[in-house]
């Protein structure tokens, strides 16, 4: 426990020197996923923007080995859809962090489950 606690806040740490340091919002976004991926707990780590008509989310960083399959994705904000249904929309409509710790069963997940189980 106390590993993932360090590795945790060195994570952190390393987001909030990407905040003041980043010279773009690109950049940015590709040191919070390296910071997020360097803490060890994750396979993949990516951000996802909203598109300007907000019924979509589209990759814009990511790090880890399932990066290109990530960024294939088809994310929208409709609850109504499979595609919207998963974290990703979820989070945007309730403006909440939304978590699965077990992606391949989660039932959130089921429009990306097969991608997911190959990679």
């Amino acid at each position: 426990m106390q590993t993932t606690l360090a590795r945790t806040f060195a994570a952190l740490s390393a987001i909030n020197e990407a905040i003041l340091y980043a010279k773009s919002p690109d950049e940015l976004y590709q040191k919070v996923c390296d910071a997020g991926f360097s803490s060890g707990d994750f396979l993949a780590v990516a951000v996802f923007l909203v598109e300007p008509d907000g019924r979509r989310l589209c990759f814009a960083a990511g790090c880890g080995d399932d990066v290109a399959r990530l960024r294939s994705l088809e994310i929208t904000t409709d609850s109504g859809t499979p595609e919207g249904a998963g974290v990703g929309g979820e989070a945007f409509r309730n403006q909440k962090l939304s978590i699965s710790n077990d992606y391949l069963n989660d039932p959130r997940s089921l429009a990306w489950r097969e991608g997911a189980a190959k990679a």
